[in-house]
């Protein structure tokens, strides 16, 4: 045992499954696999839980897990993880338009293929029954997931959508994010031997420095390759001194392997679309069309390496939004904290008085 063997998604979500979106709506012939808690209590609100580029929907397995733990939320609120375009297990005929419109878009026809169909009833926070429709939508997004949550509460074409989370997405970093993004893409080993292997790079090169959410989440990230090439073992982890050719790490190139599933690189042209007008997108307001309210909840979390620009500290002062700031964690802050972050999540629902439980179907 190594403490890096790969975890399977059971205990962290109640069921998976591939969900097609008709052609006539999106002609990519694409197939979501989708990740659920609570899928058939149609009546309930929908947390919706959105990966960062490169990852895929197993990087919100401990959120998830812990948001259906919480007495509020256990029997009261469904809870969706998809994989993204060219991520994780979904397919499609266009892995690589990973422009912010176009993911948007993907997520607005999943989010009305999937509920529009579905109404619920709801309370207050006095009790009072606030109308049918739509289920309530609340929106959480990570790093480029971040960006498509925003565009799609930013272009209101979902009703209900009730709050809106964004974790490490800034703006600011537009003109940083690319080179980073590319360096980080260059230095993932071309293939792995094992799954193991790469939980252990995603460790130990930092991308994600909880070693459970690493052992959920990077073995959705890979795939086995029966034509790709294992170089053989340059550094043994422990070399035999007195003959090393017969220790197992000093091997020969082998044939099969684990090779990422998202090639990140030749969506390329796109990332820049991830950043542009985020800061303007984020801070408009948005509709909430059971309340007729604006303003809808809003919450950046940044990790500790991350700082509000001179727009958001601004807005922030103003009370347009709320912030978190996590301490001892990295880019995926969702992973590397994920009690934090569920936290930071429930709270803000309870001090807007967001209610998760609806009432009785007639």
């Amino acid at each position: 045992m190594t403490g890096y063997e790969p975890l399977d998604w059971p205990a962290y979500f109640q069921s998976k499954r591939q969900y097609a979106i008709p052609t006539d709506i999106d002609p990519t012939n694409i197939v979501y696999t989708l990740y659920e808690t609570n899928a058939g209590r149609k009546h309930l609100p929908v947390i919706v839980l959105v990966h960062g580029a490169g990852h895929c929907a197993r990087s919100f397995a401990l959120v998830a897990q812990a948001l259906h733990a919480s007495a509020n939320l256990n029997l009261h609120a469904r809870i969706l993880c998809p994989d993204l375009r060219g991520h994780g297990e979904t397919t499609s005929n266009d892995q690589t338009n990973l422009d912010i419109d176009n993911l948007a878009q993907d997520l607005e026809n999943l989010l009305t293929s999937l509920y529009e169909g579905n109404p619920g009833r709801y309370l207050d926070k006095s009790g009072k029954e606030i109308g049918q429709g739509p289920p309530n939508i609340h929106l959480i997004g990570h790093s480029m997931g971040g960006s498509i949550v925003t565009q799609v509460a930013y272009r209101n074409r979902i009703p209900n959508i009730s709050s809106l989370f964004v974790l490490e997405m800034a703006e600011s970093n537009i003109h940083a994010a690319p080179p980073a993004i590319r360096a980080w893409c260059q230095a993932r080993p071309p293939v792995c031997r094992t799954i193991t292997q790469a939980v252990q790079w995603g460790v130990e090169s930092g991308t994600v420095r909880n070693v459970l959410s690493a052992r959920v989440s990077f073995p959705g990230m890979v795939v086995y390759n029966p034509t790709a090439i294992v170089p053989a073992s340059t550094t043994p982890t422990h070399p035999n001194p007195h003959n090393p050719t017969t220790d197992p790490t000093f091997t020969t190139p082998t044939m099969g392997g684990f090779t990422w599933r998202t090639d990140l690189l030749a969506s390329e042209q796109h990332w820049v679309s991830w950043f542009q007008n985020q800061n303007h997108k984020f801070l408009s307001s948005f509709t909430n069309a059971n309340t007729n309210t604006y303003n809808i909840p809003k919450m950046l979390i940044y990790a500790e390496h991350s700082k509000l620009d001179r727009e958001l500290s601004s807005a922030y002062l103003e009370g347009k939004f709320e912030f978190l700031k996590l301490e001892l964690v990295g880019h995926a802050v969702q992973e590397d904290d994920p009690e934090a972050v569920t936290n930071a999540l429930v709270q803000c629902w309870q001090r807007h008085g967001i209610c998760f439980k609806p009432l009785p179907q007639p």
